[in-house]
């Protein structure tokens, strides 16, 4: 099952909000056993992330990763952006 259904994507948006976006998806692994979710496993493989084409196999630990850098990412360049770094 996609998350994003990326297949059905505008291509007016993907336009609008950078080249990857359109590309960005997870597909769930549906073969998790019920017992290793009640056991809450970090390193079990939950599913696949998808980004440019790439495929990677994915823990629910390294799915909060990406959360927190995207998290700290959109921080830095905010704040940065309010400092004034940009516009040269």
């Amino acid at each position: 099952m996609s998350v994003n259904s990326k297949h059905a994507m505008n291509s007016e948006r993907v336009k609008r909000f950078g080249k990857l976006f359109g590309s960005i998806d997870f597909t769930i692994n549906e073969n998790v056993s019920t017992e290793i979710v009640k056991q809450r496993k970090g390193d079990t493989t939950v599913g696949t992330f998808e980004i440019g084409g790439k495929s990677f196999k994915v823990t629910l630990a390294e799915i909060n990763r990406i959360i927190e850098t995207a998290e700290a990412a959109k921080s830095v360049f905010n704040k940065s952006y309010s400092m004034g770094r940009f516009g040269y």
